[in-house]
């Protein structure tokens, strides 16, 4: 459905609603009551679905409608109000809010509120009560109502009373507001909302006045966004919320999002209960038209309220991150941490978040807060994002701060170096100053985060010996066992171990350590990449010749298919102990998790491995997914076909085509 037919839709609505106020009539759906069962009607593409509140004295006034617009993709529901007839009053009386009847308060009424104030008890308000009853007005009973909530909630003498006097002064009390709510200010209503939150058995029959006279003055717009959203913290927080009154109002903005300004949208977000996080979706249709005009403030609120929600906007992430590509000199180091924490919290990539990025932090240097500089380290890392602008930046403001960071901030700064396989440019600079930190303050770290740093470093090939006697000993190793991530921590201990037995010499290891169990297969994707390599080499070079998910002698690293082949480039079968020399083929299925999402650099795990594939005397092939995977079967042997060239003969590949056909 096109968007004109749909504003068409709800235009024809409002005219029904209106010629019901006018005429008196009850539902959106016919002349039957409004409390009968929901009912659907057919008009063409749009179906209107329409409630009514239940009747509670005063309060039946308003329904709750949906109109479901269906494009043949998608259906979205768009919820409006409508007024309904009371039947339990007057036939055809009207229900609309004009705001004739609102008195404005008089310096009687201010005086009467200055004098509550100074009351320190209820007997105090009590006897400041003993006027004659048509003085006291709507807004000075409002007052007295909100002066016993606060002196009930601080317990002033409020139990010493006789109940009978305490019940006949509140009963007074309600029924002067009851009587003169039509005549009473948006802020007194908000306030007694407020009163009967608080207070302990407010009178049904006030409360109930007070929140259909809201309800009305909400049909007729006369309450801000702002005075809405306020209006629904205060319900939500309350153990004692109406819930009726809390969907209604967010029925209502939700019905006048467009309403929602650059100054408005940042509370309207972070009024926004979980309940009604449905709504975001036409919120973000309006934070799309007026981001470039909010403040840095009040980005960060709205990110901030989709944490709280932990809801995921694609639209509203995409444009606040265009908001940071204009305005990030505008922004603060506490600010740009918690918009990068945003963007952690829900795992998106965004390439105008990183061009800021990389603008934003070598810009400031050394004086970089050092937790933002963790925050941004932690995105890269975990986006797989190559920059080395951050990175050098990274570097230089830990060899000048490093002495002020915390075990925490240095595993986030200083694990990505490795992870992402790289060295900054004054690399022995920066490795001294990790050496000696690292040096002061090993206890400090946990057993898991100080396994993962140094095997960091041995991914770039720079193998933390002076350590290697400390975390490969019998005493840490019982620490690791005790981990519940004892596996993934026993992983990085594997890596490091295999780095110093394959990269350095002379190095005698205090303890081996070993997994309990072998390395488990979870990539459903490669096992079915493996198998179709696996049938594809069996066509091409013969059966059993092919080993395939094995792992290299002593190490941790996985090869996703060897070959052996003879000097003359002839497959052979693998045997165990068969005593013969032959050449190693280690062939090796590269996906895009392998490398970083900006470029073709490698991720330093996987360029450890075919560094120590090399030391232990393999021959590399790698197979990138992206060309291997959309091949035919027949594509896939001359593709293979091609890779192997160099290393195996080319009769061997005719003998085997031969044998096939």
């Amino acid at each position: 459905m096109s968007q004109p037919s749909v504003r068409a839709a709800v235009r024809r609505l409002s005219r029904v609603s209106r010629s019901l106020i006018a005429t008196g009539g009850c539902s959106t759906s016919g002349p039957s009551s409004p409390a009968r069962s929901p009912n659907w009607n057919d008009c063409g593409k749009h179906y209107t679905r329409s409630r009514s509140f239940p009747a509670q004295g005063n309060r039946n006034i308003l329904s709750t409608s949906t109109i479901l617009s269906q494009d043949g993709l998608d259906i979205q529901e768009l919820p409006v109000l409508v007024r309904l007839l009371d039947k339990t009053m007057v036939p055809f009386s009207n229900h609309s809010f004009t705001g004739e009847l609102i008195r404005p308060m008089t310096a009687e009424d201010e005086n009467f509120q200055n004098l509550l104030q100074q009351c320190t008890s209820v007997t105090d308000v009590l006897k400041l009560l003993e006027i004659p009853s048509e003085r006291v007005t709507g807004y000075s009973a409002s007052a007295a109502l909100q002066r016993m909530a606060e002196l009930q909630r601080m317990n002033k003498d409020w139990d010493d009373l006789p109940s009978f006097i305490r019940t006949a002064v509140m009963n007074e009390l309600y029924d002067t507001v009851t009587k003169d709510v039509a005549q009473l200010s948006k802020e007194t209503l908000v306030s007694l909302v407020s009163c009967y939150l608080d207070m302990e058995n407010f009178g049904p029959s006030c409360l109930s006045a007070v929140n259909g006279e809201i309800q009305k003055r909400m049909v007729e717009e006369k309450f801000e966004i702002s005075e809405l959203c306020r209006l629904s913290d205060m319900l939500h927080a309350s153990a004692k919320r109406d819930r009726e009154l809390l969907n209604t109002i967010w029925v209502h903005i939700g019905n006048h999002y467009r309403d929602a300004t650059e100054q408005t949208i940042s509370v309207v977000l972070s009024s926004l209960p979980a309940s009604h996080k449905y709504l975001l979706k036409v919120f973000a249709m309006q934070l799309h038209k007026i981001w470039w005009k909010m403040k840095s403030s009040e980005i960060v609120s709205c990110l901030t309220s989709l944490v709280r929600l932990n809801s995921h906007q694609v639209s509203m992430m995409s444009d606040c991150a265009r908001w940071l590509f204009l305005n990030v000199h505008d922004v603060t180091d506490e600010q740009l941490a918690a918009i990068v924490g945003a963007y952690i919290h829900f795992q998106v990539s965004d390439v105008n978040l990183m061009t800021s990025l990389e603008r934003y932090v070598p810009a400031k240097g050394s004086k970089l807060d050092t937790t933002l500089l963790g925050l941004v380290q932690e995105y890269c890392r975990m986006r797989r994002y190559f920059s080395p602008t951050i990175l050098d930046a990274a570097a230089d403001h830990f060899c000048q701060n490093g002495d002020s960071y915390s075990p925490l901030q240095m595993l986030t700064v200083l694990r990505p170096f490795g992870q992402l396989n790289y060295m900054p440019k004054d690399s022995s600079k920066f490795l001294l100053k990790t050496e000696h930190l690292l040096g002061e303050r090993f206890s400090c770290f946990d057993p898991s985060h100080i396994s993962e740093l140094l095997c960091s470093f041995a991914f770039v090939e720079r193998v933390p010996l002076n350590f290697v006697q400390k975390v490969l000993t019998p005493s840490f190793l019982s620490k690791v066992k005790g981990l519940e991530n004892s596996r993934e921590t026993g992983v990085w201990l594997e890596m490091l171990q295999s780095a110093v037995m394959l990269e350095t010499r002379g190095v005698r290891v205090p303890c081996l350590y070993k997994l309990e169990s072998g390395p488990t297969w979870r990539d459903d994707r490669l096992c079915m990449l493996q198998c179709r390599l696996g049938d594809t080499l069996d066509k091409l070079l013969g059966s059993d010749v092919v080993r395939l998910r094995s792992f290299a002698p002593d190490t941790i690293h996985s090869i996703d298919a060897v070959l052996l082949v003879t000097e003359r480039g002839q497959p052979v079968r693998p045997v165990n102990g068969s005593g013969h020399s032959y050449k190693k083929i280690a062939i090796l299925i590269l996906v895009p998790e392998h490398f970083c999402v900006n470029s073709r650099h490698l991720l330093g795990k996987y360029a450890m491995r075919h560094r120590h594939l090399k030391k232990l005397g393999y021959t590399i092939v790698e197979v990138l997914d992206s060309e291997f995977m959309p091949l035919s079967a027949s594509e896939r042997m001359d593709y293979m076909q091609q890779k192997l060239g160099k290393v195996v003969s080319p009769t061997a590949f005719r003998q085997s085509w031969n044998g096939e056909l």
